[in-house]
């Protein structure tokens, strides 16, 4: 039952915090002080970008900095080990670059608000059956939506209208392989979901859990600056902020990022090499010399396929149970401002300005010139 407590005691935080700041911003002559609320907005918005910011301008310099250094070693087998370069960016990007972002945002901001780093870790806030089946409802719509991104992208080639996507290939070097085996499926479930889950969306939380998990998904999706990959990205971040606001912890979020990096990583080493027009072909030497890797991605492919299905079952299931009824919390700012009111103020940040129009401009870069 203490998992009841907690959520009962999250309930009780929330409706203190809102009653302690609707009477924070009630002037002497009972009126509502629209300036302080549109200031404290714009001063959360900020605050709520300021690391993404840091993070994409960092990496993006610390990766042209390693791109520097190995066009001056084109040439040797260092300077031509692509899956040793990209091992070296991926260590200083989030062995670096994230970790110092992370501790800097929670030494500035997260003590300040109560948003200590340690409480992501906390024990879910739900049973292990419940946690269990949102996982794979979480996981199985990201992969639908995954689909649909892939087809929409085949459907806007047939037309010509072709969207360049970028390569996440690592290669099939001694370092690709670590790289693809570390950065994916451990790397990027820990510190992406600290930064986006832990960080960026809990300082949104008083905006109201469903404006956080909204804008935070939307950021996730944006931060990979990938049109196609975007779309299932942000629904991605969409499922998994709804996780952390039902659960507390970003343990199950983690777990969703980990699986779905992870069957990615598979596939991506079990790929290398692989002649696609051969197996369309049926050339039996062919596939009998590559029979196990090509075994994986047909296992692969199934597994993804029976998630896929499973979470429609159990979203179906759900939905019929609690017939969309998904309570969360409204936000400190509800009593006086509306939906479209705080998404102008909230957007109207500069910081926040500044790092939305460097998202989306190099979103749009890649898809129309490559990344």
């Amino acid at each position: 039952m203490e998992w009841v407590k907690l959520c009962q005691s999250i309930k009780l935080s929330f409706k203190n915090l809102n009653f302690k700041c609707s009477q924070k911003f009630i002037r002497k002559d009972n009126q509502m002080d629209k300036k302080l609320i549109n200031r404290e907005i714009r001063t959360l918005s900020n605050y709520s970008s300021l690391p993404l910011l840091c993070f994409v301008i960092l990496s993006q310099m610390c990766s042209y900095f390693v791109y520097f250094i190995f066009d001056l070693l084109k040439g040797s087998d260092i300077g031509n080990d692509y899956g040793f370069k990209m091992f070296i960016s991926y260590c200083l990007i989030y062995l670096v670059i994230m970790p110092l972002i992370l501790l800097i945002f929670s030494e500035l901001r997260g003590k300040r608000v109560g948003l200590s780093l340690k409480t992501c870790f906390v024990k879910p806030a739900k049973p292990v059956g419940w946690v269990i089946k949102y996982v794979i409802i979480a996981i199985g719509l990201t992969y639908a939506l995954a689909f649909s991104s892939s087809i929409i992208s085949s459907l806007l080639e047939s037309v010509g209208i072709n969207l360049n996507t970028t390569d996440i290939s690592f290669g099939d070097s001694p370092f690709g392989i670590i790289t693809t085996v570390v950065a994916l499926p451990l790397f990027a479930p820990l510190f992406e979901e600290l930064l986006f889950r832990g960080s960026i969306y809990r300082n949104n939380e008083p905006m109201g859990q469903w404006f956080a998990i909204i804008v935070s998904g939307v950021a996730f999706g944006l931060w990979h600056t990938n049109c196609v990959q975007t779309i299932y990205a942000t629904g991605m971040g969409i499922i998994a902020c709804a996780l952390y606001a039902k659960t507390r912890s970003v343990i199950p979020s983690m777990i969703v990022h980990f699986v779905i990096n992870s069957i990615a990583a598979v596939q991506q080493l079990c790929s290398n090499g692989i002649d696609t027009d051969e197996i369309i072909g049926a050339n039996p030497e062919y596939i009998s010399s590559r029979i196990a890797q090509i075994s994986v991605l047909g296992l692969s492919g199934l597994l993804v396929f029976g998630i896929v299905i499973a979470a429609i079952v159990l979203s179906i299931i759900e939905l019929v149970k609690h017939r969309g009824r998904f309570p969360l919390y409204k936000g400190r700012y509800n009593i006086s401002i509306s939906i479209g009111k705080k998404l102008g103020v909230y957007f109207s940040a500069p910081v926040t300005i500044i790092t939305y129009v460097i998202l989306v401009f190099e979103t749009v870069v890649n898809a129309l010139y490559g990344g």
